[in-house]
Order: C-alpha cells, then sequence, then structure tokens
C-alpha cells in the first residue's frame, strides 16, 4: 500500500504541488490526502470512497487512475494471502511450542532416573538370590519354627488380656452412652429451636436480598441497553454525516469540472462574432475556391474539434461545433462554402479526392468549393 502512496507523493511534487492545493482542487481532505501518500487506507472510512479517492487524485496529479486502482486490487489481494498464511504458520509454531515441554520433561526424566534404575535392578536381583540360598538351607527352617512358636504363645497370652480389658471396657462404654444419649437429646431439642429460627430469618433475608439483586440487575441491564442504542445511533449518524459530505463533494467537484472544461473549449473553439465578421468581410482575400466533379456527395470529416459553418448552394445547413471523428455528408449542385475555426481540424472528400487539413491548429479558414457541371 504504501507503494501507490509513494507514487501519488512523487508525482506530486515533481509538480510542485502543495497539499492545501490539492485539497481546494479535489475537494478531497487533507487528512485523507496525507493518509493516501502514507499508505494508511484503513484510515479512509470505507472501500468506495478510497477507490473514489485514489481515482480522482491519479487524474489530478495525470497518472493513469485504472492502473492505480489495478496496483491497490493486487497490493490488497496479496496482503490477504499474507496474512493468512502468517495465521497458518502461527499455529503450527504453538502447536510445537506445546509438544516440545512434553518431550522435554520425558527426555530429562529419562537421563535422571537411569542410574536410579539400574542400582534398584541390582539389589533386587541380590536380594532374590539371597532369599533363594537362606530357602535351600536348614538354618533358615530353624529360625522360620522359632519365630513360629514364639509368635503362637505370645498370641494366646494377649487374647487373654484382650478378654480382660474388653469387658472393662464394654462396662464403661455402656454407661457413658447412656449419659451421651441423655445429654444429645437435650441438645438436639435445643438445635431443632434455634435452626427453625436460624431457617426462618435466613429464608427472610434471602428473599429481600434477591428481591433487590434483581432489581438492581434490571436497572443496570436497562440503563447499559441504552447507553449502548444511543452510542450506536450517534456512530450511525456520524458514518451518514461523512457519507452524504463526501458524496456532495465529490459531486460539486465533478460538476465544476464538467462545467470548467466545457467553458474552456467554447473560449478556445468557438469564434466571436468579429472574428466571423473579418473573415466574412474579407473573402475576397482569404477564400480559396476548389473544383470538384458532378454528381458527387460533399463529405466533411471532422479529425479535431472546431466550430464549423456550412452553406450549400446559397443556404446555411450546420453551424456548430463538432467532435473528433464526426462524419457530415450532403448533395451539392452547385457552390459550397465552409468556415472553420481550426483549419488543422477538418478534410474535405469527394469520391477518390481527399483535401485538407486547410492550416494551423486553431487558425480561422473559409474555403469554398464550386463542382464542375459537362
Amino acid at each position: 500500500m504504501e507503494q501507490i502512496g509513494k507514487q501519488l507523493k512523487e508525482a506530486r511534487l515533481e509538480k510542485g504541488i502543495e497539499l492545501e492545493a490539492v485539497e481546494q482542487a479535489t475537494k478531497i481532505r487533507r487528512k485523507y490526502l496525507e493518509a493516501i501518500e502514507a499508505g494508511d487506507f484503513e484510515v479512509i472510512p470505507g472501500e468506495v470512497f478510497l477507490k473514489g479517492f485514489l481515482t480522482q487524485y491519479a487524474k489530478y496529479l495525470g497518472l493513469d487512475a485504472e492502473q492505480i486502482k489495478a496496483e491497490y486490487k493486487e497490493l490488497k489481494d496479496l496482503k490477504v494471502a499474507e496474512e493468512e498464511e502468517s495465521a497458518e504458520s502461527t499455529a503450527d509454531k504453538e502447536s510445537k511450542k506445546e509438544l516440545n515441554p512434553f518431550l522435554e520433561d520425558l527426555l530429562n526424566w529419562f537421563k535422571n532416573s537411569k542410574v536410579k534404575i539400574i542400582v534398584t535392578v541390582l539389589v533386587i536381583a541380590l536380594i532374590i538370590s539371597l532369599g533363594a540360598v537362606l530357602l535351600k538351607s536348614d538354618i533358615f527352617l530353624n529360625l522360620t519354627e522359632s519365630f513360629r512358636l514364639a509368635n503362637q504363645q505370645q498370641s494366646q497370652e494377649q487374647l487373654l488380656d484382650d478378654e480382660d480389658e474388653d469387658l472393662e471396657t464394654e462396662e464403661l462404654e455402656a454407661e457413658i452412652e447412656l449419659e451421651e444419649e441423655a445429654t444429645e437429646e437435650e441438645a438436639t431439642e435445643e438445635e431443632d429451636i434455634a435452626i427453625v429460627d436460624e431457617d426462618s430469618i435466613q429464608e427472610e433475608e434471602n428473599d429481600l436480598s434477591t428481591d433487590e439483586t434483581e432489581e438492581v440487575q434490571e436497572q443496570e441491564e436497562e440503563e447499559s441497553e441504552e447507553v449502548e442504542e444511543q452510542e450506536l445511533e450517534d456512530e450511525e449518524e456520524l458514518v451518514e454525516e461523512d457519507e452524504e459530505e463526501l458524496e456532495s463533494e465529490i459531486e460539486e467537484e465533478v460538476e465544476e469540472n464538467s462545467a470548467v472544461e466545457e467553458l474552456e473549449v467554447e473560449e478556445e473553439i468557438e469564434p466571436d462574432e468579429n472574428e466571423i465578421s473579418q473573415i466574412v468581410n474579407a473573402e475576397d482575400e482569404t477564400t480559396e475556391i476548389y473544383e470538384l466533379n458532378d454528381e458527387a456527395d460533399f463529405v466533411l470529416e471532422i479529425i479535431d474539434r472546431a466550430w464549423i459553418r456550412v452553406m450549400i448552394d446559397g443556404e446555411q445547413v450546420l453551424a456548430d461545433i463538432l467532435a473528433a471523428g464526426e462524419r457530415r455528408s450532403w448533395a451539392v449542385e452547385e457552390t459550397v462554402e465552409v468556415l472553420s475555426s481550426n483549419a488543422a481540424g477538418l478534410k474535405v472528400i469527394m469520391e477518390d479526392e481527399v483535401l485538407g487539413p486547410f492550416g494551423e491548429q486553431g487558425e480561422v479558414v473559409q474555403k469554398e468549393f464550386i463542382v464542375e457541371t459537362e
């Protein structure tokens, strides 16, 4: 985008034109002109206005407006493609970042645990080997039997002690349970009364709090909606005003340019009454006579814009401004008189014979053509 803005700015500087002059001539605000030259097209309010500004600015500087628009479209498509590619590349990098920490942690754990695993395996193997040796020896059997007998005797003594303790414990537990039951009944009644009172109070407070909260939320939502609607309306009004102002400026500029062009053309091409009078009065000095073959149409071909008057056999058949490329023809019996404000802007064709142009650009000329009769 900066390339287009740079091209327009260089063209303006080469012509020695200030931004104030461009603003006055094109009716485009200075801030938009500066944004265009800086390549900051996002400042322009809308794609339609942006293309209109580019076209108008390029024409004012004498550049090819269609080429500028084509370059803008090409750069815009390229920017969209780059943004899509960048988004895809970013997604790939993020996925790799998520996977890399897991792989690094796994590798570090393996490195740090490698020695521990080897030591653990060796210890387990040693224990298994010692166990196998002891199982096959008499020492292990004797030790096992001694431990079994000692454990059995100790278990019997422990059973007797446990039975005595259990009896005492049961009696104490029975007394304690009776006291606890009585105490629990009293506490339960008091708690039930307190709970009922607290529940009632809490329900009343909850009802009041819920109602107040709902009212506050509804009020805040209504105020928020009103503020958002007002902001949207204000933004829409501003956008509409800007659009109307831009459209009005563009229309006024087009009308002014059209009017100026028409006035310039009329001033440059159409001769005034004094010039026509002088040419007619000096007919003997300025008129050249050409002889034409009989029974041939008189064809007038315009090659450059000019004011033309044509007299056929003494009768005026044309007095108007003709544009390049126009072609007029008449049947002639005797004479044709042609008066033109641009001697280089017309040709005369009779059958295969072509006459003209008859002078320099902007030169006023009068010619007379006579038809030969056999």
